[in-house]
């Protein structure tokens, strides 16, 4: 048996326009962009750790450093032992 993390990658980038005009502010990437007042990649976060996912690497272009500065500072998953490397 070998001892090995599940692990995920998740695209977080964006290359459309599809969110007009909820993303029309330049500086928010469309994966922070609330539906009912939760970001995109907290649903996605969610279900990959709902589903054993333990080390998830997310790749982004388009704002990156806005989504790095919310899975370090804002993600509510990080109480159940997630942890943010960047």
């Amino acid at each position: 048996k070998h001892d090995q993390k599940l692990q995920a990658v998740l695209l977080a980038d964006s290359f459309t326009k599809t969110f007009a005009p909820i993303s029309l502010d330049p500086r928010t990437p469309k994966v922070l962009c609330p539906l009912n007042n939760v970001a995109l990649l907290d649903y996605a976060i969610e279900f990959l750790a709902g589903n054993g996912v333990e080390e998830l690497f997310v790749f982004c272009v388009t704002g990156a450093d806005a989504v790095e500065e919310y899975l370090r500072d804002n993600a509510h998953w990080k109480g159940r032992g997630g942890r943010v490397d960047v």
